[in-house]
Formats: structure tokens, sequence, C-alpha cells
């Protein structure tokens, strides 16, 4: 997981549209609680607005394409989710923990409240999951303090998740026994315990350790040393699938620049 920088500016049909749906959804939940007696309330939502085209492009720009969590990039095999970091129509503090319906139904339409992610990661296992460390601090409505809650999942979007979790071969930890790294990779997603997702990361991982080899074998021919960096380089790059894994195993072997900054240089983020 990186951190991820998406534009300050709101696609254009989430400003003109967004404050409107919200009122009409803050309206309907209003409606419903006052006849529900304290039960669950399952709203509407216009899926057509957050996963707008627009939305969903300024979202896959930023992620390159990768997802949020994970980091394994989704187009090969599926178009990827717009997500709720903040649970729109459910929420959970635990895995089996009853459902609270809504949940934060108010952020449905707000740019800070999605990101782009993988259907495994999203649909699979994090789906109405959003931990706290005092569940009792949850925000219910939209006049309610986000602020004053402490979200256990990580948001790449709001913080640089590189200095939280770091990578023993292809297996994420929580640097220093972090709980909030912890959680996002051993309750929320789970990242240890998916043999499909951990073959990715090995496989991709052995490459970089054979090139790790090449660009650091002073019996290689020079040319043939620079090209290996050149690629350990562009690996790094934001844009690079599992670039958090590939930059904490070049600062436990780092290998020589490539004698040619590589383009990749300018496009990484720290």
């Amino acid at each position: 997981m990186i951190r991820i920088r998406k534009p300050t500016t709101m696609p254009a049909v989430l400003q003109r549209r967004g404050a409107a749906a919200r009122e009409t959804l803050c309206a309907a939940y209003r409606r419903a609680a006052a006849v529900s007696s304290g039960g669950q309330i399952k709203l509407d939502f216009d899926a057509a607005l957050y996963r707008h085209r627009t939305v969903k492009e300024a979202l896959h720009a930023a992620h390159h394409g990768k997802c949020c969590y994970c980091e394994s990039k989704v187009d090969h095999v599926a178009p990827g989710d717009v997500e709720h970091y903040r649970p729109k129509a459910a929420v959970q503090q635990l895995r089996r923990a009853p459902l609270e319906q809504p949940g934060y139904h108010w952020l449905a339409y707000t740019w800070s409240n999605l990101l782009f992610a993988c259907v495994v990661c999203n649909g699979t296992h994090k789906r109405n999951l959003f931990p706290l460390l005092d569940p009792g601090k949850r925000a219910r409505s939209r006049s309610a303090r986000l602020r004053a809650e402490q979200p256990l999942l990580l948001n790449p979007a709001w913080e640089d998740p590189e200095g939280l979790i770091g990578f023993r071969e292809e297996y994420a930890y929580a640097r220093g026994g972090d709980v909030r790294a912890r959680t996002t990779i051993e309750e929320v997603l789970l990242l240890n315990d998916r043999p499909p997702l951990l073959e990715r990361r090995r496989d991709h991982l052995t490459v970089v350790q054979r090139m790790q080899d090449v660009a650091s074998n002073p019996g290689v021919p020079e040319g043939i040393r620079d090209k290996a960096r050149t690629w350990l380089d562009e690996q790094t790059a934001d844009s690079a699938q599992y670039a958090a894994m590939t930059r904490n195993a070049l600062r436990a072997i780092p290998v020589p620049a490539p004698r040619r900054a590589s383009p990749s240089r300018s496009k990484r983020t720290r």
C-alpha cells in the first residue's frame, strides 16, 4: 500500500449533483428514522452518481489502475470498484458482528470518501468492515464529528502507509506492531491470507531479487547491469504493481542507481 495523490478538485458530476443527492438521501434517512423505533434502516443509493464514468476515470488515474489496498493492477481481470472508505449502506466493527444500517450514508457521494479498489479487497474482504479504536465514538449522522473517530483501517489518500506497513519477503507486517497497520493487514483486508495475492507478490519479488543480483554483479557487463538498475528503478514508481514491497526490498539490499535516471523517478511520491 502506498500514498495515493487524488486531485483536490472533485469530478464535475459530483460538484453538480453531489450536494443535492446527499440532501435527498439525508431526508430519506430522517423520514425512516422517525418511524423506525431504533431499528435498521435501508436506504437507496444512486450508484450511477458515485460510479459515474468521470468519477471512476479520475480515481483510476490517481491510483494508476491499481487497487488502493493490495496494489494489484486490476484492468486485465476486472473493471475495479469505486470504494467507499467509510461504508455507506451498513457498517460492522468486527467481521462476525451484526450489521448496523445505514452506515455513513451522508458520505456516499463525497469525493474524499472515494477510492479505487479491486473486487477482492472491496467486495470480498472489507465489505462493510470499518473498525474503530473506540466503537462508542462512531459517527451516526451527518451532524456527528468524524474527527472524533479513530479508524483502524489505513487510508492511503490521507497518509503514507509505507511508514506503518513493511514487508518480510512477500508478507506484510505492522511496523513497530502498530495497531492500525495490524488491523488493516490481518483483520480487514487479510493481506497475508490470500494465496493468489501472495503468489503474485512472490513471483514479482523473485524477479526483483534476480535483477538485484544482476545489477550488483561486477562480472556482468556494465550495459546489462545498467538495464537491470533501470528496470528496478521503474518498479519503484507509484504506477508499478507492488511498489511498496519493491521499495522495501531495495532499501534492504540497495543497488547503484542507473547511469541515466529513469523517468519513473519523477513519478514517485514519498
